[in-house]
């Protein structure tokens, strides 16, 4: 069982529950040596920040909200943390991207393997990777399959995420509106949905917006920083379609012409 471990959360949860740079590498250990052996894992990959981040360039807001909840003293056993890290387990630093981008790069990776593998995290956005997952506070092994992966995403693309400051399609839609827009959807249809959402709620300018908030919450399945695009999905699906002897060619022109139909009754501003 390979065991990939998003080690930014387990540094900052040690960090910011201790007081001292010895404490909180004592619990960062123990956090990584519980989760090892709750996993029964036989090899341990560790990911890390590293220098640069593609989102920021993307959005100038991306997470602009926690830098005023590191004072000088949490960056200090930030910073030692992250060093013991790198010197002491090997970490993987993920320059030009997050932690969780590389566990989902190598979940997927170890996926076309076919070998066994298991994420550690406690971040939701990693559930729209699909495979074992573990959660190191609650200690709890679960299963996501394809299906609830891209529900999460999905979901995600409508309710951005408020901890890194990702928009969502519009003020106050929360997670139950969410579900209840995506209940009956499923992959084939669930990106109309979305689609539908953004374009009868944000109004002009709907396409660029969501694709925005897309590469902002999208986990990378390969190490070229590949761009997410709504779009590909109906590329995706006719590529399925005629490889099952169904012609969907034309289902993305068709969606454009419907949506050419709604009226605009979107706001143009995003919480």
């Amino acid at each position: 069982m390979k065991l990939f471990i998003d080690a930014d959360s387990v540094m900052f949860k040690a960090a910011c529950t201790q007081s001292t740079k010895h404490d909180t590498r004592v619990v960062t250990r123990k956090i990584i040596e519980d989760t090892i052996a709750d996993t029964f894992a036989d090899e341990t990959y560790i990911a890390i920040k590293g220098k640069g981040n593609f989102r920021y360039d993307i959005y100038s807001g991306y997470k602009s909200s926690r830098k005023d909840r590191l004072d000088d003293k949490l960056k200090e056993r930030l910073n030692d943390a992250h060093t013991y890290l790198v010197n002491d387990w090997s970490a993987i630093q993920s320059d030009g991207m997050e932690a969780d981008d590389v566990v989902s790069i190598w979940s997927y990776e170890a996926r076309e393997a076919e070998q066994d593998f298991v994420i550690a995290h406690i971040d939701k956005d990693i559930n729209q990777v699909p495979g074992n997952h573990y959660n190191y506070n609650s200690k709890q092994i679960y299963f996501v399959d394809d299906e609830v992966a891209d529900m999460n995403f999905c979901t995600q693309l409508l309710i951005g995420d408020n901890g890194d400051d990702i928009p969502k399609v519009k003020r106050g839609y929360g997670i139950k509106t969410a579900q209840k827009a995506l209940a009956e959807t499923t992959y084939d249809n669930r990106m109309d949905t979305v689609v539908d959402e953004w374009q009868r709620l944000y109004g002009k300018g709907w396409e660029k917006q969501l694709n925005m908030v897309g590469n902002l919450i999208y986990m990378k399945r390969t190490w070229d920083l590949e761009e997410w695009n709504y779009e590909d999905r109906y590329t995706r699906k006719a590529n399925v379609g005629k490889q099952n002897g169904r012609d969907t060619s034309d289902t993305h022109e068709e969606r454009k012409e419907l949506h050419a139909d709604i009226p605009n009754q979107g706001v143009q501003g995003v919480s």
